[in-house]
């Protein structure tokens, strides 16, 4: 889909794509490849401060950083 906005004064044109969100996740959890790298379930971490004391953490499953690290996999695969 292609919307015009007008912006500053100056007309510009957007192409919009839109994907089901239920197909997305369809597509996902059949993929072989991303089934790979899910991380389903919160899991415990020790990450180390820049004061050398060890932390404990709860990683989230699909949070910003972890997603966006798996989505620069597949489009550089």
């Amino acid at each position: 889909m292609e919307i015009s906005v007008t912006l500053k004064g100056t007309p510009r044109k957007f192409m919009l794509y839109k994907h089901s969100v239920v197909e997305w996740i369809q597509e996902t959890l059949q993929s072989d490849y991303l089934l790979k790298a899910m991380q389903l379930y919160p899991k415990k971490e020790f990450v180390k401060d820049p004061d050398g004391t060890w932390v404990q953490c709860i990683s989230e499953p699909w949070t910003g950083k972890n997603l966006w690290k798996l989505w620069v996999m597949i489009l550089h695969k």
